[in-house]
């Protein structure tokens, strides 16, 4: 059975878009006889069919046949159709970028074994070129024929290396141009470090035009003869001619010429024999001739004067001692600039050492002093004293900048500048912690800690190993004097026998208490609850208690206490044991309390 290709549309669209298209197929018959007779009659089709539906859906075999026709495809066509070059030409451009990326060292070790050589080659005839011409100016420099080329320097306004290369050059070969005869283009063309470049086709331009000028002018009607010789001022040209090509050479100075020709025959032999084929089927594009330069090069050769003449013994004398005081100035000058730097280093460091202060610049100035611009915290020293012995000091000049320092020396110093600070108390810091530990007035406790919680470089200030002898004097007594438990007799307002001593230690104490309050600011108040037993009226023993509390408050001001009292009779509301005996002697006492106030506090 002859089958025909038909168009499939292999790349429509998405997978979706494909189970889509297989969707909108026309249903199949419902009919079990007609399907039977179907599958009987159209067996090998439907097979066929179902092959290329498989095909079509992107199954793996199928992904498989398709590598195949592309990779196919692509041989087939490579070297026959552009388009096939153009349309996977930016796909090939990106991986290979991304491979120079990524693989950087594989490619250098490529390309390194094919342009290695030459980049070697080209700094060895660059290296040699220098020596040459670095020679045969030192060999002049010290020569008394080197001082009077240098004066000529000077006095021509030429460089001194120009004056030595007119003075000792016999020749130089400056330029080759290879040039292709019949169209006048020059293939390729090399010149000697330091000349500047030239037009090249304007100089074979030149050359063809005074060629053919002389050829029309003195035509002898031999097509062998052509221009070999040109005097330009100090420029010879030599030109050879071989075929399709021509060399031409531009010298300077007075070459042996007939030497220079046969080797100039030579080369031009072999880039005929190496390019003939080159040059007879030439049409303009001279990129197969881009290597022929490494024949070319051999011929950029110079020869220079050698002086004869020896030295007379006096010259020699003039230039050794010249060389020597020359040796010498230089040697003194470098000493003096080693350790003139030497000694800015030293100062430099000296000063980056000191807390509260940074360098951030040396300079030099117009009259060649230093200048040292600074950042100095103002607790830091002085840059002058720091560097006072320094042999630069007189010529340093600072420029200060000022910053506030979080160093610790620096923020100690700011807190002994804060503080008057007793011998008493002990300053730490550690990391922004201040520590302070001794023994201080609270006054001066408390102005400290207002002072320095906002000072710079202090996080915290930790006042809790630091005490007040007086204050721990005033504790003291405020607990004895509320430790007094003070009895009295059933119905009386006067303590038994026993605790009238406690009546009089309790108010001793009250009258130290309230001097050695005074001193540190405080002012302390007195509180007096009155007891009294279960045994008679409410009232009764209301007053008692009343009375009771009475007796103390007396005292103190019979002893000319100021101190203020509060006086509350409590009556038996509050016996000392709930379950005692209504007449528990423990339950006619007195009770004291007492209060510290800021003495700016008292009387509001």
């Amino acid at each position: 059975m002859d089958t025909q290709a038909h168009n499939f549309p292999l790349a429509a669209g998405n997978d979706q878009e494909v189970a889509n298209s297989w969707d909108k197929l026309p249903q199949t018959p419902t009919d079990p006889e007609i399907t039977a007779l179907r599958d009987q009659l159209f067996k090998r089709e439907i097979a066929i069919i179902n092959k290329l539906k498989l095909m079509l859906d992107g199954g793996q075999r199928s992904r498989q046949e398709m590598d195949k026709i592309i990779a196919d495809t692509i041989g087939h066509m490579a070297g026959k159709d552009e388009r096939l070059i153009s349309a996977l030409a930016p796909t090939i451009e990106t991986v290979v970028t991304k491979s120079m990326q990524l693989h950087q060292d594989d490619f250098v070790n490529i390309l390194f074994p094919l342009m290695g050589p030459s980049i070697r080659k080209s700094i060895a005839e660059n290296f040699r070129s220098m020596l040459n011409s670095f020679s045969q100016s030192l060999e002049t420099a010290l020569s008394w024929r080197g001082l009077h080329w240098r004066f000529e320097a000077l006095r021509s306004g030429k460089s001194f290396s120009d004056v030595v290369f007119l003075h000792t050059i016999v020749y130089r070969v400056e330029r080759v141009f290879f040039i292709h005869s019949q169209t006048g283009l020059v293939l390729s063309h090399i010149q000697n470090e330091g000349m500047e470049n030239q037009d090249a086709d304007m100089v074979s331009a030149m050359l063809t035009a005074i060629g053919d000028f002389a050829g029309d002018c003195f035509a002898t009607g031999s097509t062998q003869e052509h221009l070999e010789a040109l005097h330009m001022g100090e420029y010879l040209i030599l030109i050879e001619a071989q075929g399709d090509a021509y060399l031409a050479c531009v010298v300077r100075g007075t070459p042996p010429v007939e030497e220079l020709r046969n080797h100039i025959r030579d080369v031009l032999d072999t880039l005929v024999v190496e390019y003939g084929a080159q040059l007879s089927s030439f049409t303009g594009d001279t990129s197969a001739f881009s290597h022929s330069t490494r024949h070319l090069e051999g011929l950029l050769e110079a020869r220079y004067a050698k002086e004869r003449k020896p030295l007379p013994s006096w010259g020699k004398a003039v230039t050794l001692i010249v060389g020597l005081v020359i040796v010498g100035l230089i040697g003194w000058w470098s000493l003096d600039s080693a350790r003139s730097q030497l000694a800015l280093d030293s100062a430099s460091r000296i000063l980056q050492d000191e807390p509260g202060v940074i360098v951030l610049d040396i300079a030099k100035t117009i009259d060649g002093r230093r200048r040292l611009m600074l950042l100095k915290d103002d607790l830091a020293r002085d840059p002058v004293e720091l560097i006072s012995g320094n042999m630069l000091a007189d010529e340093i000049i600072f420029q200060i900048l000022p910053f506030v320092s979080l160093e610790p020396v620096i923020v100690e110093r700011r807190v002994r500048n804060a503080i008057a600070l007793p011998e008493s108390v002990e300053m730490t810091l550690d990391e922004g912690v201040l520590t302070l530990a001794g023994t201080a007035p609270m006054n001066w406790i408390n102005n400290t800690r207002t002072i320095l919680q906002n000072l710079p470089g202090i996080k915290w200030v930790n006042t809790e190993e630091l005490t007040d002898p007086a204050m721990q004097r005033i504790v003291e007594l405020i607990t004895a004097i509320e430790e007094i438990d003070i009895e009295f007799p059933l119905g009386k307002a006067t303590p038994i026998p026993r605790d009238a001593a406690k009546l009089e230690r309790a108010a001793d104490m009250l009258v130290e208490l309230e001097y050695a309050a005074s001193r540190v600011g405080l002012t302390p108040r007195l509180t007096i609850y009155g007891h009294a037993d279960r045994v008679g009226s409410i009232q009764s023993n209301y007053d008692i208690s009343q009375a009771r509390t009475r007796t103390l408050a007396a005292l103190l001001y019979a002893r000319s206490s100021t101190i203020q009292i509060s006086m509350y009779g409590m009556g038996s509301s509050y016996p000392k044991d709930a379950h005692a005996q209504t007449n528990n002697q423990t339950d006619r006492r007195i009770e004291l309390r007492v209060y510290l106030m800021q003495s700016s506090q008292v009387n509001r």
